[in-house]
């Protein structure tokens, strides 16, 4: 590894705070977007292909289900996006003459992320439109889901590259106009993958979530259903991915994680957390309409945990990977500004208790698009 001398120092202005109070901050706000990017991914392709076979085979319940799913799309967007703001400022707080680096170095295709959002936003909305219509909206859905699975792509590429600053003189020399992007790393795909596949696993149980707290009738038990074995179908295919996630780090790092006293145990955890959704899924599958809200309780925290779980892990991927560049983010200077810290703090949990409840009444509104208003009203797009 070459020393951290060799690059950018950190940056010399004190932390207002201890470190622990940011990355408790950072893993908390980041296990919520991570949540809402699954959710969305997972919806979004649910829904398109309830959609598109729906309306082939003129299935009532597909086609309702897509419409709610389509309906609740650009909602997601919204969390997804608020969500994902405040851990990009908490990383730069921490990691910032890494984030900062690697961002530069793939800079055209950082910035390129706006403008990205803002056509999977339209792609969203326009969907959402012909769904509120009952028309096929698959295209859009498969347009929206593309630019996703590219935005999440270039998300893991810089978060990768931020980690290998052995990489960075020569990606430089090679480019300086941020077009480019870093030779081939073993953990980068991996690492997308793994977020693409809990796309299943949250989208599943977010549809258990939806049926089982509404009163049973045919088209929520269809969701608890289909929620049921995508969940654990999820869970299955990320725990393959995560042990591919895992084997591909450096060797140090591996050793480093497995003595860890704190990240040690945690794989143990995530895969005793996956084993519960395999389970909860499958009886989902049993239970159909049945299902109370006790299960729909389960499914969401289910997600939450899981999702948190992956995040800390994920976290401490990054501090040992750094310090073995020599960067130990424990060892930053602080010099506590105590006032400024509990209002901020005071207001960011008021915003949480806000989008809490913003939440809470999305979940109670009525779905748009019921099943027994399905008409098939125009042949597949």
């Amino acid at each position: 590894m070459l020393a951290l001398a060799n690059f950018s120092p950190p940056d010399p202005i004190p932390l207002p705070a201890p470190v622990w109070i940011f990355k408790v901050l950072h893993c908390t706000v980041l296990s919520l977007h991570f949540v809402t990017v699954q959710w969305m991914l997972g919806w979004l392709l649910i829904g398109l292909v309830w959609n598109f076979f729906g309306r082939a085979r003129q299935n009532a319940p597909m086609i309702a289900g897509s419409g709610r799913i389509a309906g609740t799309l650009p909602i997601l967007m919204t969390y997804l996006i608020n969500f994902g703001i405040p851990p990009l400022l908490f990383a730069q707080v921490l990691y910032g003459n890494f984030l900062y680096t690697s961002s530069v170095l793939i800079g055209a295709w950082w910035m390129s992320v706006i403008a990205l959002v803002i056509l999977t936003y339209s792609a969203l909305y326009a969907g959402s439109m012909r769904a509120e219509k009952t028309r096929g909206w698959w295209g859009f859905g498969l347009v929206a889901l593309l630019l996703a699975v590219s935005i999440a792509k270039i998300y893991s590429t810089n978060m990768t590259l931020m980690l290998r600053p052995e990489a960075w003189v020569e990606m430089f020399r090679a480019n300086a106009h941020g077009t480019g992007l870093p030779p081939a790393d073993p953990t980068t795909t991996p690492r997308w993958l793994f977020m693409l596949a809990g796309g299943l696993t949250v989208g599943g149980l977010a549809l258990i979530t939806t049926g089982a707290r509404k009163k049973a009738s045919a088209e929520n038990g269809f969701l608890v259903f289909h929620g049921g074995w995508i969940a654990a179908a999820g869970a299955l295919l990320q725990a393959a991915v995560a042990w591919r996630v895992f084997h591909t780090q450096p060797q140090a790092i591996q050793t480093k994680l497995s003595a860890s006293a704190f990240y040690g145990p945690l794989p143990i955890v995530w895969l005793a957390l996956a084993a519960v959704v395999v389970v909860l899924g499958l009886l989902a599958t049993v239970l159909r309409e049945k299902a109370t809200g006790w299960l729909a309780t389960g499914a969401a925290l289910l997600g939450v945990l899981l999702t948190a779980t992956m995040t800390i892990y994920r976290d401490g991927i990054r501090d040992l990977t750094l310090l073995a560049n020599g960067f130990d983010v424990w060892d930053a200077k602080v010099v506590a500004n105590w006032p400024v810290v509990l209002l901020f703090l005071a207001i960011f949990v008021a915003g949480l208790l806000g989008m809490g409840w913003l939440i809470a009444v999305v979940l109670k509104s009525k779905p748009q698009v019921a099943e027994s208003q399905i008409q098939i009203e125009e042949p597949v797009q």
